[in-house]
């Protein structure tokens, strides 16, 4: 599992977020020639040395791996077909939160497997510092930019719709690797782990993946069906018309 914020859990449904950075632990140290060391792993600034193979042995997750998102989440109980579990980043979300009397959402930490709805696969992954990201893939990280912005003026980029939205002069960026910036420090400065310090970081380029409504099954899916499923559907229905 792997766990994302509200808003990049909105930022992955919306097709927006196709990469993250998590932090490598324990960080690498350098030694006084020059050379970073991190588990059985060395190299030098520039990438001489570096060991790409190496480091996707010790990743989390590695290309190919299917990670089920955990976000914050809640199950709604009323003995009948609308029960269900319901989460924030949904459109109405909100609404929960304002109708349903002493309201609390739950913590995407403890999120269990049954009720993941997202399911991204993973594509690529390296490692970097954490600012050498480019602007580029600053804005697949989540980042939004304004588009209705007038033409006089650039477009504001910004990661939390909400702040942004309420006016606040602090959620608006000119550049997209200053609000990713932002969003790192929001969720990781906390943690010792801030932009400033520049940690070393793993990144993982992915893409959302659906489960099968007929097997289960966690393909590519085309309007819920994975591949074999949609074709034996079509077989039932091939018969079905045929009697």
């Amino acid at each position: 599992p792997i766990i994302f914020s509200t808003p990049m859990v909105r930022a992955i449904m919306e097709g927006r977020k196709t990469m993250t950075r998590r932090v490598m632990k324990p960080q690498p140290i350098m030694d006084d020639g020059g050379m970073w060391h991190w588990k059985d792993c060395q190299w030098m600034d520039g990438g001489l040395g570096f060991p790409a193979s190496g480091i996707d042995d010790y990743a989390p997750y590695k290309p190919g791996d299917t990670m089920w998102v955990k976000e914050t989440w809640q199950h709604v109980d009323n003995g009948d077909e609308n029960s269900g579990y319901v989460y924030k980043a949904s459109e109405n979300g909100k609404a929960w939160e304002k109708n349903a009397g002493g309201w609390k959402w739950r913590p995407s930490i403890f999120m269990p497997r049954e009720a993941a709805r997202i399911f991204l696969w993973v594509t690529d992954v390296y490692a970097e510092r954490l600012q050498d990201i480019t602007e580029e893939y600053a804005r697949v990280e989540g980042i939004r930019s304004y588009w209705k912005a007038p033409h006089n003026r650039e477009s504001p980029f910004f990661w939390d719709e909400d702040e942004f939205y309420k006016g606040n002069d602090k959620a608006s960026f000119r550049k997209a690797r200053d609000a990713f910036r932002d969003l790192w420090d929001s969720i990781n400065a906390k943690r010792g782990y801030g932009w400033e310090s520049n940690p070393w970081v793993f990144v993982y380029a992915f893409e959302r993946i659906t489960e099968c409504c007929r097997c289960g099954k966690i393909e590519d899916c085309n309007d819920g069906l994975c591949e074999q499923c949609e074709f034996e559907l079509m077989q039932e229905n091939a018969e079905h018309d045929a009697v």
